[in-house]
This record gives structure tokens, C-alpha cells and sequence, in this order.
């Protein structure tokens, strides 16, 4: 999970989520609402609205393009569960919340590392080596490794 997440306020244009995207370098922006996630926006709705209308992207209003209701999970909803909500819902991101409250982010890009680090830690471990990477102290498993289970980690 990603706990730092781009946001940008109802109302916006879609210039101003771009600029957020870029200045972020991330590939979506939660669209909130007086603070609560109300959907979300990512780089191929903003590439296919200004395709789509041909108007300048400071002029296409960000609600026009929004995805929502926005999906959401729960810091304590397993990777398995993540994976399921992300296949149901058609979607590469995942905001994490509790109680409408934004907690951070999950992403494709999070669990293929995630499993990168156990695959790697496996390999280690088979070679001979005792060192394992930042995925020491999750379970061997993998699976019900909590999406918000400790800060930074996914």
C-alpha cells in the first residue's frame, strides 16, 4: 500500500489532474468531494477526453471524466482480496480507506512487487543466503499479508 495519494478536489479541470499526475509521477488521482473519495481518474481518461472532445485539457471539466463510484478496500483486506476486487471491478488501482477516510493506495504495480520481493527472499533462501530483502517478516505465504498491515509495506 502506498499511504502518500495524489488527490485532486471535485470541480477541477483536467489539466489540473494531469499536472498533479506529472508532478507526482503516478498514473491516477483520487477525485474527492469535501475531503471523501468520490471517484477516481487515470492517465488513459485524461489522454481519451481531450481525443474525444478536442478541446483544450484546461477546459474539460475533471467531473466529466471521473470514474465512479469510486472501488474502495480496507487496510485489513488481504492481497488475495485486492487481486479479487481489481479482477470484479476491471480496475489497476485501489484506494484504501476507512470509514470514507483515505488511508492509501494499492496498486497492480504494488503486488507485482510485493511478489517480486517473496520470489526474491525464496531464491536467496534457496542459494544459501541468510539476508532476506524489505520482505523480511512477512508471512511465507504472501496471501493474507494484510494490505495496510505496517506503514510503507505493502
Amino acid at each position: 500500500m502506498t499511504e502518500s495519494v495524489v488527490t485532486v478536489e471535485s470541480g477541477s479541470s483536467v489539466q489540473q489532474a494531469a499536472t498533479q499526475m506529472l508532478r507526482h509521477s503516478v498514473g491516477s488521482v483520487i477525485v474527492t468531494h469535501a475531503g471523501t473519495p468520490a471517484g477516481i481518474v487515470t492517465k488513459s481518461d485524461i489522454l481519451y477526453a481531450g481525443v474525444a472532445t478536442g478541446r483544450p485539457y484546461d477546459r474539460i471539466p475533471l467531473d466529466s471524466v471521473v470514474s465512479h463510484p469510486v472501488v474502495t478496500i480496507r487496510p485489513d483486506d488481504t492481497v488475495v482480496r485486492a487481486v479479487a476486487v481489481m479482477k470484479e471491478n476491471a480496475t489497476k488501482h485501489l484506494p484504501v480507506t476507512v470509514d470514507d477516510e483515505l488511508k492509501g493506495i494499492v496498486t497492480t504495480t504494488d503486488i507485482a512487487t510485493h511478489h517480486r520481493d517473496l520470489f526474491d527472499d525464496v531464491r536467496r533462501i534457496q542459494s544459501g543466503g541468510r539476508e532476506l530483502s524489505d520482505a523480511e517478516g512477512r508471512p511465507l505465504d504472501g496471501d493474507d499479508q494484510q494490505v495496510g498491515h505496517t506503514p510503507g509495506e505493502f
